[in-house]
């Protein structure tokens, strides 16, 4: 017996015996794709509800002096280094699609079949601003390893599966304390400014480890969780999962790339004549990277070569 796979188009319903009767349709399943933004938690900020523009300031030390018994510069003002950052360059996609009234009535098998696909249409708006929000926010990630080569933790080399995710497992957890310690280290501000440098901090509980799937699997994640005294859930809660092919595995301070939304607007327009309306998604929203916090990547591509 051939395998049954369906069909791109239907059968002919006339009935083969009573031939001006057609057959109905059994069943009408219908159907969409969900989608899912696995960085969203990472990247989302506040919404900018007013303005447009966001001013990041990071604020450096205090002054280090030499005791002074006579109080010579006392009145002397002591500025504290200020590192200003400004951010304004949105997007405004606007995703769209249309409702036909009378043709969903023509192709539904039932008035409830009818409601469904018209709000799964609708539906797909949304997912379709998830899924390309998610293309765009890995492309960030993406454009930080493959532009600022300075913010690199290391590269594991070739070996078996075992001794890579060793490779692995260890250069996450130098990466991470490293970002626990008030360094100089993974500043992207310190890779275009080596003059003016800064020092930065990431808390522990702002850090995620972004890796692609392929990678994950070779990380003795019991392992990594026991070095911070963590449950094994807790660590898994800090890994993102991503579905990239380069092998580059991300250490980052969350608040080192951003999403600042400013419109997320359904609108819709009916077209009376046609009896179809088309609906409007518009979506105003600024995705970037801070170079004020701490970020860094691993190359790990040999882990999946």
């Amino acid at each position: 017996m051939a395998l049954n796979i369906g069909q791109a188009t239907p059968v002919s319903r006339q009935n083969s015996i009573m031939a001006e009767l057609v057959e109905p349709l059994a069943l009408q399943a219908i159907y969409s794709v969900p989608s899912t933004n696995p960085l969203f938690e990472v990247f989302e900020r506040e919404s900018v509800d007013a303005g447009a523009e966001v001013e990041e300031i990071l604020l450096g030390d205090a002054n280090i002096e030499t005791y002074d018994a006579e109080g010579k510069t006392t009145l002397k003002p002591r500025d504290v280094k200020a590192i200003a950052r400004y951010y304004n360059d949105y997007e405004h996609p606007v995703y769209t699609t249309t409702v036909y009234r009378n043709e969903i009535r023509k192709v539904a098998l039932n008035p409830e079949n009818a409601t469904s696909l018209a709000a799964t249409i609708v539906a797909q708006l949304t997912a379709t601003r998830d899924d390309d929000l998610y293309a765009k926010e890995k492309k960030v990630l993406k454009d930080m390893s493959t532009n600022y080569a300075g913010l690199k933790a290391g590269t594991i080399t070739a070996g078996t599966k075992a001794a890579m995710g060793e490779q692995l497992t260890e250069m996450i957890r130098n990466t991470i304390d490293a970002f626990t310690f008030k360094n100089d280290q993974y500043l992207l501000h310190n890779v275009n400014h080596p003059e003016n440098k800064i020092k930065g901090k990431a808390y522990f509980d702002r850090i995620r480890i972004i890796i692609p799937y392929k990678v994950k699997n070779a990380i003795d994640v019991g392992y990594l969780a026991n070095v911070y005294n963590l449950e094994k859930t807790d660590l898994l809660s800090k890994m993102v999962t991503i579905d990239t092919d380069d092998g580059i595995v991300y250490v980052i301070d969350k608040m080192s790339v951003f999403r600042y939304p400013q419109t997320d607007e359904l609108l819709g327009q009916d077209n009376g004549e046609g009896a179809f309306r088309n609906e409007f998604l518009h979506v105003n929203q600024m995705i970037g990277a801070s170079t004020l916090f701490k970020f860094a990547f691993i190359d790990a591509s040999n882990v999946v070569a």
